[in-house]
């Protein structure tokens, strides 16, 4: 048998540039050494006898004589035509082995880098459109896959067997409304399924309202509620999200999910337009310097709508997705009534089971959300239709949504000016009052300039 190297070990002195082989477990130098000088049939003896030098001579070519083989001899025979069979066949099994160690070498497997992901890197991310999504299997506490373990599958033979490495992630769970707790959970999944991990689900406090949305979804499996075996969430097992721009959802990962959405008991009529609007209320509060980051008023929706339909033949049906509660919980004034819609014989929706308005948001031919990731996660699920999408800070819609421009928000900030002037007089008296010490500053800053 051929007894291969062993690591190089280098002297104190040993610095040379090139130990880099040897420290990667393969020293090119011994394992030469080591076929030459190994016990092979006699045919394979030294080319020429062992040199024993004189007393006293250590030249510097002694230790290659004392190797067993004299290179200037081997040289002149092959000067002179005479090639011994032995240094044919011993240089073939010299070239054997180093073929067959450069094979090892080269198909051993890679270990895979810890990934952190930060969407700010989004835009300028590689995400592969054809890739192949990681199974994620139903995991819960007790048996939720730690972030350094392998994925198994099954073989040809029916055992299991090592088929593929993929990264394990999790998410911190997120007690924030349905809408907002969700969204993060998509994003994970969605960066998974194009970078070829396992998203294993969110870890931590949490509303049992998501989780019960989740169950309802028929999305379980994909978006678990699980923690890693260990119990804690670190850097090497967790994804973390800086914003959200929305280039994790690509088309083939909306085509994957679609499909696991439970969309069986919804009755609709196949051959009338859908158009569900999300019109947000009771969390928000018109009478504050910021409400224009969150509300939207009533004609913000109908001049959408009426946008929507104007080239609408066949039959349609709208219906308007909403909280009842109508008191501003800052203000104690009563938002604007559903009575815009009403009027137009619109649906009224109100109060309705979350999972039943995710489902008609994701099958609805038209979807008209609100700035509210409530209706942008469902919009991020939809596979088809139209999306009339209003941007807002949270979120980022799609390339191919129909974004409402800056020329129709012109008239939508003018309307909420009118209304929070008939509806906020403690903001309006603020809104007097600085103006009123602007004005003074003014005035005064005039006369001293003279």
């Amino acid at each position: 048998t051929i007894t291969m190297a062993l690591r190089y070990s280098p002297v104190s002195s040993d610095e040379e540039p090139d130990m880099a082989p040897s420290e990667q477990g393969s020293d090119l130098t011994s394992i030469v050494e080591s076929v030459w000088k190994a016990n092979l049939p006699s045919f394979f003896s030294p080319v020429s006898p062992r040199y024993t030098p004189r007393s006293g001579e250590e030249g510097p070519d002694t230790a290659r004589y004392k190797q067993g083989f004299d290179l200037s001899r081997i040289a002149k025979s092959i000067r002179n035509g005479n090639i011994p069979f032995r240094f044919i066949a011993k240089t073939l099994a010299l070239i054997g082995v180093l073929a067959a160690f450069t094979t090892v070498l080269y198909t051993s497997p890679r270990e895979s880098q810890d990934v952190i992901v930060s969407s700010h890197h989004a835009s300028t991310s590689v995400i592969p459109s054809n890739s192949s999504h990681a199974t994620i299997a139903n995991m819960t506490e007790s048996n939720a896959v730690s972030a350094s373990s392998e994925q198994y599958g099954e073989g040809k033979d029916g055992k299991n067997s090592v088929s593929t490495f993929k990264k394990v992630y999790y998410t911190p769970a997120h007690q924030d409304r349905s809408g907002a707790a969700i969204s993060f959970m998509l994003q994970a999944h969605a960066y998974c399924f194009s970078n070829d991990c396992t998203y294993a689900g969110a870890c931590g406090p949490h509303k049992p309202d998501g989780e019960q949305l989740i169950h309802d979804l028929g999305l379980a499996e994909e978006l678990p509620f699980a923690c890693p075996e260990e119990g804690t969430l670190t850097k090497d097992n967790t994804l973390s999200f800086h914003g959200d721009d929305g280039g994790y959802f690509v088309k083939e990962w909306r085509d994957y999910i679609y499909e696991k959405i439970s969309l069986d008991d919804l009755n609709t009529d196949e051959d009338v337009l859908q158009v569900a609007v999300h019109v947000r209320r009771g969390d928000v509060s018109l009478c504050t310097d910021n409400a224009w980051k969150r509300y939207l008023p009533n004609s913000h929706y109908l001049r959408l709508i009426d946008s929507v339909l104007e080239n609408v033949s066949q039959p349609y049906k709208v219906t308007i997705f909403s909280e009842s509660e109508q008191l501003d919980r800052k203000s104690h004034k009563q938002y604007e009534t559903f009575d815009d819609f009403v009027g137009r014989n619109y649906s009224l929706n109100l109060d309705t089971e979350l999972a039943d308005v995710w489902k008609a948001f994701v099958h609805a031919d038209v979807l008209m959300t609100a700035k509210s990731t409530f209706s942008l996660a469902p919009a991020r699920l939809r596979n088809h239709g139209r999306v009339i999408y209003t941007p807002f800070k949270r979120g980022k819609g799609l390339p191919e949504w129909e974004m409402v421009d800056d020329i129709f928000m012109a008239q939508t900030a003018k309307d909420m000016t009118r209304l929070q002037e008939e509806r906020c007089p403690k903001r309006n008296l603020r809104t007097r009052n600085l103006r009123s010490v602007g004005e003074s500053a003014s005035r005064y800053i005039q006369s001293v300039l003279g």
